[in-house]
This record gives structure tokens, C-alpha cells and sequence, in this order.
């Protein structure tokens, strides 16, 4: 079987989300001795040693000027190496291409919620995602959520051609650099993991702290991750009257940080919060549990599908039920149960049974 991965979603400057599950699912490919692994971004195929100069570093944003300033082969749809598949971890630039095409589907945010999405995004998915749903053979969906989702807003169209596979984390690797890492800061801190923006509700811990400022005499409060759409968080600070614990550095913004130090932070939080409305799968979830830390998340969305019944949940829209949650969810589970847990999702798991579903689509 000849499998090429559409790898546009790694011309991001970091990974995380859709580019880091297109990552993990090169990283496999590459490594994989039973199929013909291609790489290509829109029409062009990418050379394999580009593509792990790309994930060696983490980053591809010379990957758009790669391709418009080099003359690169185009990819075929088919060749002599066996039945050909295109997989799209993202949008498809091209449709109806290949001899057999894999769509995974995250989740249908722009359709469903949004008043989260900008313009441009609700503007694509309105006139490109039905085409996109129709030209694909298989649709994977990264949770049971979002396959019922996909089902009953396009039954007639994806006529039992989807599969939920949950996605992974690399706990060997998540727990080695939790246990190499130097203590951070003596005091105890809760962290935040997630872009900012509004749909990672940040809003109901922020509005907490702004009427709870006791919180801060035993815990700081650590933000993680990118900037995201729509929202100024120190204006943010400022209208709620935070911004003099900034200053005084009891919360911390830290922006988008590598992988070693994400788990250093995750395994030396008292708890990790995940404040988010809704989620395809919802990552820092599994993440967070991998390296044994407790979490205060949403009952929305898939985000209870990952957690089970190792998490401590809250209504997303209720400040009373945020707090309600926050001191409980504290040290609740043991760090060993945790672990336990997050070993059910790995990515070599997700990549075989990735796999195994593009090959029973091959050979049926």
C-alpha cells in the first residue's frame, strides 16, 4: 500500500493540535517498513528528508516558501507501489485525487459553535466541507463525539463511512522529561494548558481569581500556550483587576512552550485546568495524566470520553460550578491511577488502528 500524508498543517511555526497529530502520524510512517510512505503539501511532493528536518526541529514554517520558491515533483495519483491512498489530517486542498481518500475529522466547531471562529474559517467550512466529506472514502473521527456529530449533521452523505480513533501522547517520553526536569518554583501552582482564546473559556478562571484573590496566598496560576483569536488577555487582566498579579508574579503567562518543558510544568502542578467549551479529543487532558497530575475539566463536548472517571468536571458556563470543583479536584486521584489511565492512548496505538482501517478500505 503506498500511503501519502498531506503535511500542510506543519508549515505552522509549532506544533500542537492538528499539526502535532500530523506529526506523530509522519513520525510512524517513516518508521514503518510495511507501507510506501510519500509526503506532499497541496500538489507537491515533499522529500522525506525534509519532512524529518521538519519534525527534527518542530518547526516548518519555511515549508510554504519551500514550495513556492523550489521546483518540486507533483505527486502522483497512483504509481506501480500498490493501491494508493491520500490522507488529509486537515482540510483537502484536492479532491477526488487519489485512488482512495482519508479524511480525519477533529471536529465541527466551524459549523456547530461559530461564534468561536473567525470569518474566514466559518466562510471555508460553510462551502468546502460538505465536497470535502463527500470525496472521502474514510472518515476518521478523533472521538465517539465527533463521529455522532459528523453522523447527524451529514447522515446521508458519510453513509457508514466513518471510525473513532482516539488520539495519543508518548508517555515514556512525557515522563522522562518530567523526571529530568529541576523544580520550577517552590510555591504551588495550578496551570492552564491550551491556546488563549475564547473558546478555551480562560474567562471562568479568570472571573474566579478576580473575586477569589485568597486563591493566590497558597497557589500562583500559570497560562500555557500560543496566543490564539479574539482575545487580549493583559486587556483581559486589566478589566478584571488582575493585571497587578502579573506584575507581582502570581500569574504567568509562559506562551507557547516545547514539549520538555510542557511536561516539567504538567508534573509539578498541583492541578492542571481545562476550562474548554468544547474539544475534538482535548489533549492536554491525556497529557496532564500521562505524568500522574489531577484535572479540572468540562463535562462538554469528548472531553469525558478522555477523562472517564480519573477527572473532576464542571459546566463550562457556570462560575459557581467552577468553584464548587476547584478545591475538590485537588490531589482527588492518585498519581498512579492517573498514569494508569493515560496508558490506554498512545500514538503507536492510534497509528495501527489508523492503519488497519485505511488497509480494510483498501482491501474491501
Amino acid at each position: 500500500m503506498r500511503l501519502c500524508l498531506e503535511i500542510s498543517p506543519l508549515q505552522e511555526g509549532s506544533f500542537t493540535g492538528i499539526p502535532e497529530v500530523t506529526a506523530r502520524i509522519a513520525e510512524k510512517m517513516l518508521t514503518d517498513d510495511t507501507i510506501v510512505s510519500e509526503f506532499f503539501y497541496e500538489s507537491s511532493r515533499i522529500p522525506k528528508n525534509i519532512v524529518k528536518g521538519i519534525l527534527k526541529s518542530r518547526t516548518g514554517i519555511n515549508l510554504r516558501y519551500l514550495v513556492e520558491n523550489r521546483f518540486l515533483e507533483p505527486i502522483e495519483p497512483a504509481n506501480s507501489s500498490g493501491p494508493t491512498v491520500g490522507l488529509f489530517t486537515n482540510r483537502k486542498a484536492y479532491r477526488d485525487y487519489f485512488e482512495h481518500e482519508v479524511l480525519i475529522v477533529h471536529d465541527l466547531s466551524p459549523l456547530t459553535h461559530p461564534k468561536y471562529h473567525s470569518d474566514d474559517t466559518k466562510e471555508y467550512y460553510h462551502r468546502n466541507f460538505l465536497s470535502e466529506v463527500e470525496s472521502s472514502d474514510l472518515l476518521v473521527c478523533v472521538s465517539e463525539s465527533t463521529e455522532k456529530e459528523l453522523i447527524q449533521y451529514f447522515k446521508p452523505e458519510v453513509n457508514g463511512r466513518t471510525i473513532a480513533i482516539p488520539l495519543g501522547v508518548d508517555q515514556m517520553t512525557a515522563i522522562a522529561h518530567a523526571n529530568s526536569a529541576t523544580r520550577l518554583q517552590e510555591k504551588p501552582f495550578v496551570m492552564i494548558l491550551g491556546t488563549l482564546e475564547p473558546r478555551k473559556n480562560v474567562s471562568v478562571v479568570l472571573e474566579y481569581l478576580s473575586q477569589n484573590n485568597q486563591f493566590f496566598d497558597d497557589y500562583d496560576v500559570v497560562f500555557t500556550g500560543r496566543i490564539g483569536w479574539l482575545l487580549e488577555f493583559d486587556l483581559e487582566l486589566e478589566r478584571l483587576g488582575l493585571l497587578k498579579y502579573k506584575k507581582s508574579g502570581n500569574i504567568k503567562s509562559t506562551g507557547f512552550i516545547d514539549e520538555r518543558s510542557k511536561f516539567a510544568l504538567l508534573s509539578q502542578a498541583a492541578l492542571v485546568i481545562y476550562p474548554s467549551i468544547f474539544e475534538g479529543f482535548g489533549l492536554p487532558v491525556i497529557e496532564a495524566m500521562a505524568v500522574g497530575t489531577n484535572v479540572l475539566t468540562t463535562a462538554s463536548s469528548s472531553i469525558p470520553e478522555v477523562g472517564a472517571d480519573f477527572v473532576t468536571y464542571f459546566d463550562p458556563y457556570s462560575l459557581e460550578s467552577f468553584g464548587e470543583k476547584l478545591n475538590e479536584s485537588l490531589s482527588k486521584f492518585p498519581e498512579a491511577l492517573l498514569k494508569e489511565h493515560a496508558a490506554y492512548y498512545s500514538w503507536e496505538i492510534f497509528y495501527e488502528k489508523l492503519k488497519a482501517a485505511i488497509e480494510s478500505l483498501v482491501n474491501d
